[in-house]
């Protein structure tokens, strides 16, 4: 029964171990969105919302023909930041 219990706990340690360091990564390292498609349906998504219309894909193909940089512009991400 004391083997069963260290492998347990053994397996327990290292699932923990690899979900501190994804989100460690996640944290540090990832920064953005991972492609430009999925960047314009975040800011589409929000940009509906903001109209105040449910986000629906049927609200959403309304205004699918906005470039990224007037979604960005609409929801006043145009702005830049100097570091």
């Amino acid at each position: 029964m004391k083997i069963t219990k260290k492998v347990a706990i053994t397996i327990v340690a290292v699932a923990f171990a690899m979900y501190a360091g994804f989100l460690i990564k996640k944290g540090f390292y990832d920064e953005g969105w991972s492609s430009e498609d999925q960047m314009k349906e975040d800011l589409l998504g929000s940009y509906v919302v903001m109209l105040g219309l449910p986000d629906t894909e049927k609200n959403r193909k309304k205004y699918r023909k906005m470039t990224i940089e007037q979604l960005k512009k609409e929801l006043g991400f145009d702005t830049e930041v100097i570091e």
